[in-house]
């Protein structure tokens, strides 16, 4: 690839190596490298020399065009800088199309170096599950020692109340989940039953997703009773305006028919004093006949438009009475859990208290001793450590515990 061709791919495609590539969050150009840490060296624009390798035991690592370095000992910038000096004085070889060798030269700015995985964390003695484990930024004495198992239960010297606690402790939390949640729920049936609500929800500290799920059903359930209510009050307005027009249809219909029945009357004695045709007589019987008709089937459109109101009004009362019955239910039943959750956090809280008492008085008699090892030969530094299990680690850190018998009270 020529040269412009290789500058003009990576303005395109660095920025986005940038991100990809960024550094772990625990990891800064301080941090000193290892044997057992993994480091990944990209030259920008030439994946053939990318690579992504462990540092061996000797602290060093065999790279493309330059052989083998040694990393072990420098901080991850130091490293960096002898590596991009080192590719900065060689040139990568390259073979065109046309069979013709070109020579690329490397920029140091090209070459990055970032560690991908450091070495692991060791935890030894007297747990249930010794050995090595991942180091992650942020993991701390305590969270290494439940990775391990906790302090071995079966060895008879102590109860091993870490693993307890760490259970109870997210018991705690699920219990705080679910009470904030609980809030907000016996909150959105209030609000439910309460007329003049304003379909909002007010969100307290670390609820906030909870409360705006809430707000949303709030606001889609007080829609959706509203919708309703509207359709049942528009259909009892349509109904009502029917039988007012069916009621003065009737009525006009009424009036018609008495004047069809009073000429029909009127033309059969014109027709006994033969004073008309028969034909006339037949006339007026049929336009009796079809007023007589059209009241019946107004009489008959305005029963059914009056049975459709008193369903509609009865439709109306019970689907409000039934509204607020199931909102009282749910409300009733959303309280008894969360005082059935309140207690089990109250619990929860008073055995972690006593679980952490019991670990501290361990601590305190010696009956378990945790010590950290960091570093090696002459530069090692050692902490005995009492209740700072929340320490945090660093990549290369050893954790011995040991145990031992409990005093017997009058011994």
């Amino acid at each position: 690839m020529p040269l412009t061709a290789r500058l003009s791919l990576w303005s395109l495609i660095g920025p986005l190596l940038a991100v990809l590539l960024a550094p772990l969050p625990a990891q800064a150009e301080g941090y000193v490298l290892q044997p057992g840490d993994r480091v990944d060296i990209r030259v920008a624009g030439l994946p053939n020399l990318d690579r992504d390798l462990r540092i061996g035991a000797d602290g060093t690592l065999s790279l493309p065009l330059i052989g083998r370095v040694s990393l072990g000992g420098q901080t991850v910038g130091a490293a960096e800088e002898d590596v991009a000096r080192r590719f900065g004085e060689v040139a990568f070889r390259q073979r065109t199309l046309d069979g013709r060798e070109t020579l690329f030269p490397i920029s140091p700015s090209e070459v990055s170096l970032s560690v991908t995985e450091f070495r692991p964390v060791y935890v030894s003695g007297e747990v249930k599950a010794p050995g090595a484990f991942a180091f992650t930024p942020g993991l701390t004495v305590r969270r290494a020692l439940t990775l391990s198992g906790g302090i071995g239960q079966d060895l008879g010297y102590v109860r091993d109340p870490m693993a307890q606690i760490a259970q109870v402790q997210g018991n705690i939390d699920a219990f705080g989940a679910e009470l904030a949640a609980l809030d907000v729920r016996v909150r959105r049936y209030q609000a439910e039953l309460d007329p003049g609500t304003d379909a909002a929800i007010t969100a307290t500290s670390g609820t906030e997703t909870v409360e705006e799920v809430e707000t949303q059903r709030l606001v889609a359930g007080v829609a959706g009773t509203q919708s309703r209510r509207s359709y049942l009050l528009e259909a009892r307005r349509a109904v009502t305006h029917q039988i007012d027009v069916l009621r003065q249809q009737l009525g006009a219909e009424l009036e018609g028919e008495d004047a069809d029945q009073q000429e029909y009357e009127r033309i059969r004695t014109l027709r006994a004093r033969g004073l008309v045709e028969v034909d006339r007589v037949t006339e007026t019987r049929r336009a009796l006949l079809a007023s007589a008709t059209r009241r019946l089937d107004t009489a008959s459109d305005l029963a059914a438009a009056e049975k459709d109101l008193a369903r509609i009004n009865f439709d109306l009362g019970d689907f409000e009475d039934e509204a607020r019955r199931d909102s009282l239910e749910l409300l009733s039943d959303a309280l008894v859990d969360r005082e059935t959750t309140r207690a089990r956090l109250t619990a929860a809280r008073q055995q972690l208290l006593l679980l952490s008492a019991d670990y501290a008085d361990a601590l305190e008699e010696g009956v378990v001793r945790i010590t950290l090892r960091r570093g090696a030969g002459a530069g090692e530094e050692v902490f005995e450590l009492g209740g700072e299990e929340d320490m945090a680690l660093l990549p290369g850190d050893l954790v011995e515990v040991r145990l031992s018998a409990a005093p017997v009270p009058g011994q």
